[in-house]
C-alpha cells in the first residue's frame, strides 16, 4: 500500500478527452517509438514487440502495437513472424536488424486492421502490413518528417528526440 500524501477527489479531475474508438482498416503514416524483445510464454521462443504511433491525420498520436514471433517451436508461427519482421525492415530500408531501436523514429506506412475480440476482450486494432513511406504518395508533404527521422533516402540518421 502506498500513501498518496493527499485525499484525491476524482470529481476535481478534468474529464477524459481520450478517444479509443477503433481506427478503421487502411494505411496510416506511422513510426515505431518503442520496442522490446521477450521470451514466449513457454520460454522456448522469442517475441519482438513494437509500438507504432500514427504521424498525422484524424488518428495522429494514436498508438498501435505489433508482436512478431521471430523464434517459435511452431515452424508456421516462426515463418509468419520472420516474414513480418522482414517486411518491416524492407519498408524502412534496413538491410538487416541487430537492435530493434534501428526501426525507431523512421516513417513508414502501416496497414491498420481490426482484430475481433475473444475470451471477453473487445475488438482491437493491429498492424497487418508495412510499406515504405515514399509509396504513400505524400510527395513533399512529409518530407521534413522523413528527413528529420532518418527515413529511407533521408540524409539525417539521428532520431529527432536525440539519444536515450
Amino acid at each position: 500500500m502506498a500513501d498518496l500524501g493527499t485525499n484525491f477527489d476524482p470529481a476535481s479531475a478534468p474529464p477524459s478527452d481520450r478517444d479509443f474508438d477503433l481506427i478503421p482498416n487502411g494505411w496510416q503514416p506511422a513510426q515505431a517509438i518503442e520496442s522490446d524483445v521477450s521470451p514466449t510464454k513457454d520460454g522456448t521462443g522469442t517475441i519482438v514487440s513494437f509500438t507504432f504511433e500514427i504521424l498525422s491525420g484524424q488518428y495522429e498520436r494514436r498508438r498501435i502495437w505489433k508482436r512478431m514471433n521471430v523464434q517459435n517451436k511452431s515452424a508456421e508461427a516462426q515463418a509468419i513472424g520472420q516474414r513480418e519482421l522482414a517486411d518491416l525492415c524492407r519498408a524502412l530500408g534496413l538491410p538487416s536488424m541487430a537492435n530493434t531501436e534501428q526501426a525507431h523514429g523512421k516513417p513508414l506506412m502501416i496497414r491498420v486492421g481490426v482484430e475481433k475480440g475473444k475470451d471477453g476482450y473487445e475488438d482491437k486494432n493491429t498492424v497487418k502490413a508495412f510499406k515504405p513511406f515514399e509509396q504513400a504518395g505524400f510527395g513533399g508533404v512529409f518530407a521534413h518528417v522523413a528527413a528529420s527521422a532518418g527515413g529511407p533516402g533521408a540524409a539525417a540518421t539521428a532520431r529527432p528526440w536525440g539519444s536515450r
